[in-house]
């Protein structure tokens, strides 16, 4: 992607976000029991920059695990990053809006 396409789509994606930021919003509160701060969105670039970063990682497990609920999988993921801060992506909402970094603990009573 040339770089006039890449800023083409960040336009649209940009615009886009208007549309879809209250219901994003509605979703990382509740996911998190805590205020949205404006201030914890990280631009579309570091975004993108982020998730290409992680895409070209290889990570090797040999530990299996088994997830049958959402709330094992909440746990497991609080269990993991415990004091660490976090990135926040729901949906397809957050290729609009950003990445959410969030420091508090995830809400077990999120639908």
């Amino acid at each position: 992607m040339s770089v006039s396409e890449y800023k083409r789509a960040l336009l649209y994606r940009k615009a886009q976000a208007n549309v879809c930021k209250n219901d994003y919003f509605n979703k990382i509160q509740s996911f998190t029991n805590d205020t949205v701060v404006g201030g914890n969105f990280l631009t579309l670039e570091e975004t993108d920059n982020i998730i290409n970063s992680l895409k070209d990682k290889k990570i090797n497990s040999k530990i299996k695990v088994e997830i049958d609920s959402y709330q094992q999988l909440v746990e497991f993921i609080k269990e993991k990053v415990a004091g660490l801060s976090s990135y926040l992506l729901i949906d397809e909402e957050w290729k609009f809006c950003g990445m959410y970094k969030i420091s508090s603990e995830f809400s077990s009573d999120y639908n």
